[in-house]
Formats: structure tokens, sequence, C-alpha cells
């Protein structure tokens, strides 16, 4: 992997382990304990590797940044816009990788940078990926999310 890849994991498990949040390796998390600490780490969030802070926001709202990024011209206030981000939620195509496992998620929520790509330390954004947050950052492995009604 290359550096920056090495920099967000070893990042999340400082700050699991500086708030002492790691789990035992094998252990079980429920689907309920895993949102309890993504709420505390929503209100104490982790860096990014740029210095910003990581921000937990759902899918939508991921391609909505993701929109504004590479379409500055349409304005996010406008009705082009929300049915911009419908039509693509529509195609289930992935709208970002995780910097960290490289996977493209389709769904669901994801940490990404507060600074989108403002920064010259990541040139698109910065995203990491439940299970990468899980894995790093407390050490356990998901359990395996219901699928969406």
């Amino acid at each position: 992997g290359n550096n920056a890849e090495y920099m967000g994991m070893r990042i999340l498990e400082c700050y699991g382990e500086a708030r002492n949040l790691r789990r035992e390796p094998g252990y079980e998390i429920s689907a309920e304990e895993f949102a309890r600490l993504v709420s505390e780490a929503v209100a104490d969030p982790p860096r990014c590797v740029c210095g910003s802070s990581l921000v937990h926001v759902d899918y939508a709202e991921r391609l909505r940044r993701s929109i504004m990024l590479h379409f500055p011209h349409i304005l996010p206030s406008s009705a082009q816009f929300e049915d911009f981000v419908q039509d693509i939620l529509a195609q289930n195509d992935p709208v970002f990788d995780c910097d960290l496992c490289k996977s493209t998620p389709s769904s669901g929520p994801v940490w990404t940078c507060e600074n989108g790509g403002r920064t010259i330390l990541h040139s698109n954004s910065y995203d990491v990926c439940e299970e990468c947050f899980a894995r790093y950052g407390y050490g356990v492995v998901l359990p395996p999310r219901a699928p969406a009604a």
C-alpha cells in the first residue's frame, strides 16, 4: 500500500487506542454497540490524513459532496441538482472508493474528509468505509448489514 493508506490506518488505530476502544481480536460487535461507537465518534471525530476531521455521512450526502466538487456550476439548492442526485442514486453505481481497502460501496454510510478536495494531501476527497473504520478504529469486524427494504 502507499503512505497515505498506512497513515490513514495508523490514525484510526491511534484514535481507538487513545480512547481505549480497541477490542480483543475476534470480538463480535453488535450492530447496536457499533452504532453507539459511531455516534460517539461523530461527536469526537477522528482526523483525516490532511489534518481535518472526518465526518460521518450517508450515501446520498456523500454523493452530493461529490457532485459539488465535480460539477460546481450546478447549484446545490436547484431542482436540477436534486434530480441529478436521485438519478445517480437510482443507477446504484458507486460514487467513491474507500481509501484504505479500495472497496466501492454503492450504499450505506461513509467517513469522508470535511475538507473535500481542497487539500494537497488528497486531490479528490478522502473516504473510509464503515468496515475499515470498524477494523482499524476498534479492531472489530462488522456484523453483515441487513439488506435495505
